[in-house]
């Protein structure tokens, strides 16, 4: 079966059954509010004043926009769920909006606002803007960070019952994420704003104290989440806290054996501590198990772990 998650812009409709209707839950209006004003003020620390109050007026107008044309939306469709015809029409209004897919883009919500008109949206931020619109609407959404049969890090909606492919638009049926996922993490409604900086908190570029003091909150809202001990690992990468970042990786891989992105950064990681018998061990890992993209970005490293243990 081909990949849902692939990233061809074609939609699926399925002819969903209108009973068992989703009831809303009360003061999702009020959580999600909280949710941007958290995010915002954590981007404080990362741009300028003028840039966080641009980006807050953007953010309120792309959000009005696209949830009065969504609430015109269900108001025609009487006749099925509430929540099935937010999820199955969201992501078409976005995109009539100008809300655009960039597989390469930063993490920020600010940069992403700002920049909305030229493709500046993550899987993590268009997810986080419908989960956003829907506890605006009092529609349930959860927000999941996965990791999918490619070993690539990814995030979606989802219901009890359905998914929401926020790259693409499509929607199906929840049994069918074990078919495209290996690893599923649900994320709680305290951990969102932390979850959509983790990448670019943890790049080289923004470490600084605040950052320092933003990632280490990560770990005490999710310890037991292996996308999260690797961001925590790729920050004390970045700050040279060698220690620190194996102790994170190792987690990370304790969690999800087969996460192939923590055995490549833990691979580089002991050969830079000169561990070379270790950083044998998770190369070999990655070379078995990983995409063309990881197998060709170890060739060279690994290469210099053999060559090392041959001259012992």
């Amino acid at each position: 079966m081909a990949p849902l998650a692939s990233r061809k812009c074609n939609r699926i409709q399925l002819n969903i059954p209108s009973e068992n209707k989703v009831q809303p839950k009360s003061g999702l209006h009020t959580a999600s509010r909280q949710t941007i004003r958290k995010i915002l003020n954590i981007e404080r620390h990362f741009f300028k004043k003028q840039e966080i109050d641009k980006a807050s007026k953007a953010w309120k107008n792309i959000t009005n926009a696209i949830k009065e044309k969504a609430t015109k939306k269900l108001a025609s469709e009487t006749d099925e769920d509430t929540q099935i015809t937010f999820l199955k029409n969201i992501w078409k209004i976005m995109r009539k909006e100008g809300i655009k897919y960039n597989k390469n883009p930063s993490d920020f919500l600010t940069k992403s606002i700002l920049g909305y008109k030229k493709c500046r949206f993550t899987c993590d931020n268009s997810s986080l803007l419908i989960h956003i619109i829907a506890g605006e609407m009092n529609i349930d959404t959860k927000l999941v960070w996965a990791i999918n049969k490619k070993n690539k890090n990814h995030c979606f909606i989802t219901t009890d019952d359905y998914v929401l492919e926020t790259t693409n638009g499509k929607f199906y049926p929840s049994d069918l994420i074990p078919y495209n996922y290996e690893y599923v993490y649900e994320l709680k409604e305290e951990q969102i704003p932390i979850a959509t900086l983790a990448r670019e908190i943890a790049q080289k570029q923004h470490s600084n104290e605040n950052a320092e003091k933003e990632i280490k909150r990560i770990l005490k809202l999710a310890p037991d989440c292996a996308i999260f001990n690797l961001r925590m690992g790729e920050y004390y990468i970045s700050i040279q806290n060698l220690t620190k970042a194996f102790d994170y990786l190792q987690k990370s891989i304790e969690l999800f054996p087969k996460y192939i992105h923590a055995h490549y950064r833990l691979t580089l990681l002991l050969n830079e501590m000169q561990r070379f018998e270790e950083a044998r061990t998770h190369g070999e890992m990655v070379l078995k198990f990983g995409s063309q993209h990881f197998k060709r970005k170890i060739l060279t490293p690994l290469d210099k772990t053999y060559k090392e243990i041959k001259n012992k």
